[in-house]
């Protein structure tokens, strides 16, 4: 800001102030004077309407008309006088002045001891005194006193006064203290900008400066010019901004190296992030890679099962037909494939990566199914399960995935601790008002749980190992036989999930982890459902025209029987180009496509994305195989009305080519 403005502010300061100090000066000595000149007032009508009284007695004791108009007469003479009435005690003797101002005394009160203000209001003040006489007392008590004599009301006199005259004084003094105060504050004003000038100039000066240094002119100094303080101010600025100076470069120098650390701390957070993503996946992989045998003898009985049956429906076949031998044949081949798909499901679902959490509300018992049925056939002959679980268990809200890790990695480490020889029990139950302190976190543990419990008869846990269970990498088996992350991702797991984990342990008896979760409530709890047929026929098809696409040649030709068997007409395709160019040209009006997923060179979603750009209303049905991209969500927000994963239900695929078909109809 240039010099003018920096005084006007100046200027500007000290007149606020000054009009503030003399306008409440001023207000308080008018406040005063007025105070002064009402009280002056109210004296003077108090004295008036006591000498009134004085010479008011004749006439109240002989009731004489005459008199009081003789005494009040000479009132009148005052001007502030408007009404005047004299009574005894009970009539009126006289009244005087403006008849209108009558009401103001219209209370009569006898009982008064001295003068005093009755009525008032903006124009009027009503002040009221009693007529008293002096008597003697009786005969006896003058013989006893000595003559004393006793005061005797016998009346009283009103008196009216105007304001008028109160009211021009207190505004005359009111405007004197106005007009005082503009010419003080002008006088005082006009001393002070021309004292002002010694301070603004050297003060603009150093507000020049700091404006310059504001602006990034680190060098610039001050001139100590003006008043013995300013260039005190002035030099202590220069030593300010010298030492700045000094601290400035050596904070650019910090930030210098700050900022390359910081740079290596993020470089180095984000490694440790994917190390620990990684080492999480390792994990999983390291129990799917205990499970191996176990799962390949499983495999290897299912094949076994497939070949077998399906060599005797072959040889059935060529020597004699049995319809009877072959449905049971084909029976126990449709039983042990979707024992295949079940195991392979479970074995995907433990394995997949995700970045996003799929927690909702489950019975933990179909996670204890699901990963006991996972561990049976990798664990030794001498492991034997044994399971509990009490009925109408509240659900908890959990990922089935990690629940199911985290029972497979406690009941691999009961394994572990029974050298392969023991019981291990899994039990599940509903535990109220639970009062404990959790092992892992070490906070207080109160209220309703549901607690899933491993328990083995192992060797135990030593008690300097057991403050230490739950650090990543921290591990008391053998190198090569366990990475040390299983009881730590349970721990992230369980309290990711607002649950906790107890321990006890006794060594030489055995362990058992106690994992606590909060049970949640949901409406119409059932037991898991039961795996449905394989095959059940629709209610009746429609005939239509069904484009198929499928890279894979064998079940391309499965589905299209499966279709054709229904009375529908099926075109198969082995990409995508090939079926975008179909659809194009016209040559067949196609009413339902179905396609896989994952094809050479063209996805699905790809080409339903194609198709739907041409026709809108066309149904699509999609289906995938183990696609971690892909879900139901997806498809449905592009447009596509159906979609299943690979091994599918004959049923569940005919079902729902009948209702996309339908609704077009």
């Amino acid at each position: 800001m240039d010099g003018m403005h920096f005084r006007k502010q100046l200027a500007g300061l000290f007149l606020f102030a000054l009009i503030a100090i003399v306008v409440t000066t001023s207000t308080g000595a008018a406040w005063l004077a007025t105070r002064v000149a009402t009280e002056d007032f109210n004296q003077q009508c108090l004295s008036l309407t006591s000498l009134l009284a004085q010479q008011s007695k004749l006439a109240v004791l002989y009731g004489s008309k005459e008199t009081a108009e003789e005494i009040t007469r000479a009132m009148f003479s005052f001007p502030d006088v408007k009404r005047i009435a004299i009574y005894d005690d009970s009539r009126l003797i006289y009244q005087a002045g403006a008849a209108a101002l009558s009401a103001a005394f219209s209370r009569k009160e006898l009982l008064l001891a001295e003068p005093r203000l009755d009525y008032r209001s903006a124009n009027y003040w009503g002040f009221r005194a009693p007529v008293s006489i002096e008597r003697d007392d009786a005969d006896f008590e003058m013989s006893l006193t000595g003559g004393s004599q006793q005061s005797q009301t016998i009346g009283y006199v009103d008196i009216l006064f105007g304001t008028e005259e109160l009211i021009k004084l207190k505004n005359n003094i009111i405007l004197g203290n106005v007009l005082i105060s503009v010419i003080v504050t002008i006088i005082i004003a006009f001393a002070l900008s021309r004292f002002s000038y010694r301070f603004t100039d050297p003060l603009q000066a150093l507000s020049n400066t700091m404006e310059s240094v504001a602006d990034g002119g680190t060098k610039t100094r001050a001139n100590p010019v003006g008043a013995y303080e300013l260039k005190k101010i002035s030099n202590a600025f220069n030593g300010m901004m010298d030492t700045l100076d000094q601290q400035n470069n050596t904070l650019l120098e910090n930030n210098r190296d700050l900022k390359a650390h910081i740079e290596m701390y993020e470089e180095a957070e984000q490694a440790r992030k994917q190390l620990e993503k990684q080492l999480l996946q390792a994990h999983k992989m390291e129990a799917i890679g205990q499970l191996t045998g176990g799962i390949a003898h499983d495999f290897n009985n299912i094949l076994g099962s497939v070949l077998g049956f399906t060599s005797l429906a072959l040889r059935i076949n060529q020597r004699a037909y049995d319809q009877d031998k072959m449905d049971e044949y084909l029976r126990e081949v449709v039983h042990a494939s979707e024992r295949a798909k079940s195991l392979i499901e479970q074995l995907l679902a433990f394995s997949r990566k995700s970045n996003s959490r799929r927690a909702e509300p489950i019975a933990a018992q179909v996670s204890i199914n699901g990963a006991i049925k996972l561990l049976r056939s990798t664990m030794p002959s001498g492991v034997s399960f044994e399971i509990c679980c009490e009925e109408k268990v509240p659900s908890i809200f959990m990922d089935v995935v990690q629940l199911e890790q985290v029972i497979m990695n406690l009941c691999i480490n009961a394994r572990d601790a029974m050298n392969g020889q023991g019981d291990i029990e899994v039990k599940l139950e509903y535990l109220p008002l639970i009062d404990t302190v959790c092992a892992s976190c070490h906070e207080l543990v109160q209220g309703d749980y549901v607690q899933l419990a491993v328990r083995d008869n192992g060797s135990g846990i030593p008690e300097e190992n057991i403050e230490h269970l739950f650090e990543p990498f921290y591990t008391t088996k053998d190198v090569g036989k366990g990475s040390g992350l299983g009881l730590s991702m349970a721990h992230g797991i369980v309290h990711e999930h607002g649950g906790h984990i107890l321990v006890e342990t006794v060594v030489g008896v055995g362990t058992c982890f106690r994992l606590l979760f909060p049970p949640i409530q949901v409406e119409n709890d059932k037991a898991p459902p039961k795996v449905k047929r394989m095959i059940s026929v629709p209610k009746h098809s429609i005939n239509a025209n069904i484009l198929l696409v499928d890279d894979d040649v064998s079940l391309a030709k499965f589905v299209a029987l499966l279709l054709e068997s229904e009375g529908y007409s099926v075109f198969i395709k082995h990409n995508a180009a090939d079926a975008l160019t179909e659809y194009r040209e016209g040559k067949t009006r196609f009413d339902l496509v179905v396609t896989d997923q994952v094809m050479p060179k063209m996805s699905g979603i790809e080409m339903s994305k194609q198709l739907l750009a041409i026709a809108p209303d066309l149904p699509i049905i999609l289906y995938s195989g183990f696609d971690r991209n892909t879900s139901k969500e997806q498809c449905f927000a592009l447009g596509i009305k159906g979609f299943l994963r690979k091994p599918f239900d004959n049923s569940d695929l005919l079902n729902m080519v009948q209702n996309c078909l339908e609704v077009r109809v």
